[in-house]
């Protein structure tokens, strides 16, 4: 695994646990905020490389 490919894990556990505590809260509006944020998160990580 690549440097990149390994911060990209850890990204993506951050997310998912911060998506599961919204879940478990209830907080649909955002929730759905913050799925748009990781999909354009790694779309910019995608055109870095």
């Amino acid at each position: 695994m690549s440097g990149g490919e390994y911060k990209l894990k850890i990204i993506k556990e951050k997310f998912v646990k911060i998506g599961n505590k919204l879940k478990d809260l209830g907080n649909e509006e955002a929730l759905n905020k913050l799925d748009d944020i990781f999909k354009s998160s790694l779309a910019e990580i995608h055109l870095e490389r």
